[in-house]
């Protein structure tokens, strides 16, 4: 049996056509409608309706479950004829792991969450790579981040850059001017601090 879906995952749209909505209404403004097979990132969800994130173009809003292809649903088998997906073509492919304790979801905490999911999604999209596979908080309030090889790839500019961002991100989540953030490989080897 499939896993049902969580935070960070990406789903595919299965609808010949599903609106985006500001809010988790259907009677709210329209923010978009998109198309089969559409790729999105689920951010939050509230009963049926989904809170996502439209990479390709820099989008959020909610969408109705039915809308989308979802591990844990029961209807691989009624999919368009279009789409022929089998149960693991169907599994959710996890953007980034993030590791915060649902005890530690506090508001700014939440918006540090969609914050790392937007831009994990997007430079995917827009770059063809995933910078961080996993982030988690330290107990001393630093925030540690496992860069993928592509992004240790990636120039001193660039990393500083995304880096400098991250951080800004990180301190306003955990109300922290100390907090750095620290990049491990895929090992665990700590590569990089920042600031150092």
């Amino acid at each position: 049996m499939a896993a049902p879906a969580e935070t960070g995952d990406a789903h595919t749209v299965k609808a010949e056509s599903a609106i985006l909505y500001e809010s988790a209404d259907e009677n709210s403004p329209q923010v978009k409608e998109l198309g089969r097979f559409a790729q999105v990132v689920e951010m939050d969800v509230q009963g049926e309706w989904y809170e996502v994130y439209v990479a390709d173009a820099d989008l959020s809003g909610w969408m109705l479950s039915s809308m989308l292809m979802l591990p844990d649903s029961d209807d691989g088998d009624s999919a368009p004829t279009k789409m022929t997906l089998s149960r693991t073509q169907m599994m959710p492919k996890r953007i980034v792991e993030i590791k915060i304790a649902d005890t530690d979801k506090t508001p700014s905490m939440k918006e540090f969450e969609k914050y790392i999911l937007k831009y994990s999604a997007r430079t995917r999209v827009l770059k063809g790579y995933t910078p961080f596979t996993k982030v988690e908080p330290l107990q001393n309030g630093n925030l540690q981040v496992t860069a993928t090889g592509a992004w240790l790839d990636q120039s001193k500019a660039r990393q500083k850059v995304s880096l400098i961002i991250l951080h800004t991100k990180w301190k306003e989540a955990v109300k922290n001017n100390d907090a750095k953030v620290v990049v491990v490989d895929d090992n665990e080897n700590q590569v990089l601090n920042y600031p150092q």
